[in-house]
Parts: structure tokens; sequence; C-alpha cells
């Protein structure tokens, strides 16, 4: 029954008895305010990547690898 709509309804069912009615609304509010770091320049919390920095590591290896490299920006594809 997995990946159906019955099972889905079994399966919200099953959650809500082990966990009670707010089990989604609790995690959500978990996973919005867990706060690992806050940035001491600019007092934003730091999730993720940003945490030890390697945000703007990533962001520089994705610019990297890009598939569309040589290609003019500034005219339109259209004409």
């Amino acid at each position: 029954m997995a990946g159906t709509k019955a099972g889905s309804a079994k399966a919200l069912q099953t959650i809500k008895e082990r966990y009670g009615d707010e089990f989604f609304k609790n995690i959500g509010k978990m996973g919005g305010t867990s706060i690992v770091a806050v940035n001491p320049i600019t007092g934003k919390a730091l999730k993720g990547f940003a945490i030890n920095g390697k945000a703007s590591e990533a962001g520089r290896i994705g610019g990297l690898k890009g598939r569309k490299h040589g290609l003019d920006k500034s005219t339109d594809s259209d004409s």
C-alpha cells in the first residue's frame, strides 16, 4: 500500500495515534527554530553550510562547474 492515498491515510492515522495531533506542527517548529550559531557581525542565525563557512565555498565550486561557460549573458537568446 506504500505510495497510495490509502497508505498515506493509514500512515497519518498511525502517526496521530503514536505522537498526537500536533506532531507535524512540533517538528516544523523545531526545524524552523534550531539555531546552531549566530553571525557576530549581522546577528543572523547560521544553519547548514553557513555554520562552518562552507556556503561560499559551495557557491564557488558550483560556479566553476557550471555548464554554460563561454556564453555571452548580455545578449538575448531569442535573437
